[in-house]
């Protein structure tokens, strides 16, 4: 068996994997900003979008490209058969939606 000192060394061979960690650090990166909604989550944010109302000043809290971002702005659009909203510039597709807040 071996002792402490020696056993750390059979994991060294991982450190000389050239961005290892940082791949490492990545990944639980998307872990922890991964979408994790339940139906009760999704059955108010439905009940939100549908309140919504054109020209309406909003926060909305959602995922894009992995990221949890928070825009604020008007809202321009609400393309239900499509299902997405259009806040001033940004196009926002309501699966990516977590949260949304008015500001007026």
């Amino acid at each position: 068996m071996l002792n402490s000192p020696n056993r750390a060394t059979q994991f060294q061979v991982f450190d000389a994997l050239s961005g290892y960690r940082d791949v490492l650090k990545e990944v639980e990166k998307l872990v922890e900003n991964g979408q994790t909604f339940n139906i009760k989550d999704n059955d108010i944010i439905d009940k939100k979008i549908k309140k919504l109302v054109i020209g309406k000043h909003i926060l909305v809290k959602y995922y894009y490209n992995g990221e949890c971002l928070n825009t604020c702005g008007l809202v321009s659009k609400i393309d239900k058969p499509k299902d997405y909203l259009l806040l001033e510039h940004t196009i926002i597709s309501f699966a990516d939606i977590m949260d949304i807040e008015n500001i007026d």
